[in-house]
């Protein structure tokens, strides 16, 4: 069966769909990023929205979230079969139009019921007061129906990025939505997390809610997706029922080239790290002043090594213990066999090694700067020798950021 038939089977006992968008395209910059791609979401299923990083998942959504908006001629959205255009997010979420995103988008000096019920209608009392208690309240009751132990009344800072993932969730259900969009949901989630949220969704199905669920976890996407949508370099490739695919048969679309072709890793590979090369970074019996207690690896040249381990665990911890911002309570890191001292980022750059935090926004950039600035900051020292076109006043300012 032709993939383009695969959709119309799938539709034969599903008869309106609750949201259809046809024909969207999106160009910025006379870049073209999406273009002709379309999607119809039916009320109480979850459509898996496929495709490699670049693929214009996240436009798409940001279009059918009111974030964006298509090009001129650029493409229709039907809302329950009426053609509709939102003016901007909150216009889509006043049509019942809730989105999570894979970025967090929440207010860290607030609190979590601020967070939660922002954008909604704060109850007052009748000298126009809000009513803290009842809005606290009505936060925990949504935390309470994700199964969440969080503390409504605490401030969004203090939470941990797993943590504030549950409230970027908690905020997208306190909308009562019909169409849900979740933009890898369970990125910063453990097991006993990713559970509850499989329940939530499982019981927004049976409200008749229509749900976009963007992952690359196949094993997710077949535990609960019904139908797929795949696109490619921004161009809509293929929709259908779940049952009708498989892992192997959506890489192939994603990619356009069989799973076999994927990976082509040397054979000699293993083989080499016997052979006597040291390894690029070693640690040995490394513990810091908070929860990393005597840990010890080898990464060799090309390879990749995982850290794998529960929210808690120290994974965040001892990596950061490795670039230098947190110190070291014990034990020694080497860098290609030899012994280093790494008290700070600059001692990690000038040993070559990099880092990319667990929350980019609050840790790896600096969103007020430029895309050049910031790619500079690594290179700080031989930027200023090199007088490149950036501002003596702004270098300067940006040389006493990175000493503190």
């Amino acid at each position: 069966m032709a993939v383009n038939e695969m959709s119309l089977k799938g539709q034969q006992s599903l008869k309106k769909p609750v949201l259809n968008m046809e024909g969207i395209s999106k160009t910025f910059s006379s870049v073209t990023v999406l273009n002709n791609v379309r999607i119809e979401l039916y009320p109480g299923e979850v459509h898996a929205l496929m495709g490699e990083n670049g693929a214009g998942k996240s436009t798409f959504m940001k279009i059918l979230a009111g974030i964006h908006t298509p090009d001129d001629n650029g493409g229709k959205i039907y809302l329950k079969g009426q053609p509709i255009l939102w003016k901007d997010p909150t216009d889509a979420r006043n049509k019942r139009i809730s989105v999570i995103h894979q970025e967090l988008n929440l207010s860290p000096n607030l609190t979590i019921s601020e967070n939660i019920l922002m954008g909604s209608t704060f109850p007052r009392n009748g000298l126009g007061m809000v009513k803290w208690n009842e809005v606290h309240e009505r936060a925990q009751e949504v935390l309470d129906s994700m199964g969440s132990n969080l503390n409504p009344r605490q401030l969004v800072s203090t939470l941990s990025v797993a943590q504030q993932q549950m409230v970027e969730i908690a905020r997208a259900l306190s909308f009562n939505a019909e169409v849900l969009i979740m933009d890898e949901p369970t990125a910063s989630l453990t097991d006993k997390e990713i559970k509850k949220l499989f329940e939530i969704i499982d019981d927004l199905k049976k409200q008749g809610v229509a749900i976009v669920y963007i992952s690359h976890r196949m094993e997710e996407i077949f535990k609960i997706s019904n139908r797929f949508t795949v696109l490619r370099d921004g161009e809509w490739i293929a929709s259908g029922p779940i049952e009708e695919t498989n892992p192997d048969h959506l890489v192939k679309l994603m990619v356009g080239r069989d799973l076999k072709d994927l990976f082509n890793r040397s054979k000699a590979f293993g083989a080499k790290n016997q052979r006597g090369v040291k390894p690029v970074l070693e640690l040995k019996n490394v513990s810091d002043n908070t929860i990393v207690k005597n840990v010890s690896l080898k990464i060799y040249p090309g390879e990749i090594v995982g850290l794998a381990g529960l929210v808690g665990a120290g994974r965040t911890e001892l990596v950061r213990a490795i670039f230098g911002l947190s110190e070291l309570k014990s034990g020694e890191i080497l860098v290609d066999g030899h012994s280093v001292r790494i008290k700070s980022a600059i001692d990690a750059i000038a040993n070559r090694i990099a880092h990319v935090p667990e929350s980019r926004k609050e840790q790896g950039l600096f969103l007020s700067m430029s895309v050049k600035e910031n790619i500079i900051m690594a290179e700080l020292k031989n930027t200023l020798k090199q007088e490149l076109l950036v501002g003596s006043k702004q270098m300067k300012a940006l040389t006493n950021i990175l000493k503190t």
